[in-house]
């Protein structure tokens, strides 16, 4: 493949020596006059040479016409060595597949949906992203995965055989969005705005197949960096692997401190959380404790009153009066106990306000601590996929390349290979 590119660009040198720019610029100039119209296309010199009369045919403007059309011929036929040789063997050697862009009317040529077809699963698995997001933890990942090299490789040089192919197809009119920036100095100084883009048609069109040998020398030394031997690819696999394999072990270890951790956090908060309801379970005690002592010292006064009403009687029942003076007591003893209770519980509704602050600071911190743990065990746990997922291409191409060099191992020990076949009568 290397021998075809190098051919190649001899080939495009020599085209390259034998252009000349400013002999475009006179004779363009010069059959532009003749022919009384602008020559600014191919299809215009093709018509200015049939109408030549035969007898003419040995002027110069006439032979150049034919040789600079016998030329651009023979850079199609170029186009199509460039196809054959390098672009397609590349393109089945390697396996990138190439986005296809519109051309400049929306149409997309036989040829090129022919190459954009071509396509041999050989060097790499059919997903890789998941393993790719550890190529700069694990550089052999980068070394078996990653062919953003390839591919970038891969589509410039699509981009440019397609334009390159659009300038050779069409003869009626030169679309000079097709051209590269780097021809715009081929076209000699002082030329007619009207000539400018069939004098940098050919030159634009040597810049491309340059640009394109170059493209095609990058994609085949990036892409041959990943055509590893067996062993030295299982080699690599394995290392991957195991490297996976240990972040995996870790990630599960981390994991599993971080969720008993958050166990143990989540029930302190509970605890924490409880323990600020108790203020508010205090004071309620505290208001029905005083509404019971309202409610005694309400009956009270009612039978203190009862009391004077039946001493202040005439004929006074003396059983009346000793149960009413029973009642006042048993309601005194109840206030009391009332009151010692609320005591109490002013005691504690005292403590539990002057630890409350502390109470709520160590809660909010609590509560911090267990939302940043759920976050580091949703994010480990992500991680936990990645890998699991990462490992999955990983395992299947070391299966398939163990599967390689064990067939290669095989092939080398057979008898028919080592000599050691013997013939039985």
């Amino acid at each position: 493949m290397g021998k075809q590119i190098t051919m190649f660009r001899e080939k495009v040198k020599m085209c390259q020596l034998s252009y000349s720019a400013d002999v475009a610029k006179t004779m363009m100039s010069k059959i532009s006059s003749e022919s009384n119209q602008i020559v600014n296309s191919i299809w215009r010199l093709k018509r200015y040479v049939q109408s030549s009369l035969p007898e003419r045919e040995s002027e110069p403007t006439v032979v150049y016409a034919q040789w600079y059309l016998s030329n651009l011929m023979y850079l199609k036929e170029l186009k199509d060595n460039f196809d054959e040789r390098v672009f397609i063997p590349l393109s089945t050697m390697y396996s990138i597949a190439r986005e296809q862009s519109p051309t400049a009317d929306g149409a997309v040529s036989d040829q090129e949906k022919s190459l954009t077809s071509l396509s041999i699963d050989t060097v790499r698995p059919a997903t890789t992203d998941s393993i790719l997001k550890y190529k700069n933890d694990v550089p052999e990942v980068k070394e078996l995965y990653d062919f953003t090299d390839v591919d970038n490789a891969a589509s410039r040089l699509a981009y440019i055989r397609q334009r390159w192919q659009h300038l050779l197809d069409d003869e009626q009119e030169i679309n000079a969005t097709l051209f590269s920036i780097g021809s715009a100095s081929a076209v000699p100084e002082q030329s007619a705005a009207s000539l400018v883009n069939i004098l940098r048609l050919v030159p634009d069109i040597l810049l491309k197949c340059s640009n394109a040998a170059d493209l095609a020398g990058q994609w085949l030394k990036v892409s041959s960096a990943k055509a590893l031997d067996p062993k030295t690819k299982l080699s690599k696999l394995e290392r991957v692997r195991s490297v996976l394999k240990d972040k995996l072990t870790g990630l599960n270890d981390n994991l599993d401190s971080q969720e008993k951790q958050l166990e143990s956090d989540s029930t302190d908060l509970d605890f924490l959380l409880e323990r600020e309801e108790r203020v508010n379970e205090i004071m309620s005690k505290r208001r029905e404790i005083d509404k019971k002592i309202e409610d005694f010292v309400k009956r009270l006064q009612e039978a203190e009153d009862s009391l004077r009403d039946v001493i202040a009687r005439p004929n006074r029942h003396i059983q009346s009066q000793k149960d009413i003076e029973s009642e006042i007591r048993r309601l005194q003893r109840e206030i009391r106990l009332c009151e010692y209770e609320r005591d109490i519980v002013s005691e504690d509704l005292a403590v539990e306000m002057d630890i409350k602050p502390c109470i709520i600071r160590f809660t909010d911190q609590l509560q911090n601590s267990c939302e940043r743990l759920e976050q580091e065990i949703y994010q480990n746990k992500s991680e936990r996929q990645n890998l699991e997922t990462a490992l999955v291409p990983v395992a299947e191409d070391k299966r398939r390349t163990e599967v390689q060099l064990s067939r290669a191992n095989t092939e080398l020990n057979s008898p028919a290979l080592n000599g050691s076949a013997t013939i039985k009568l």
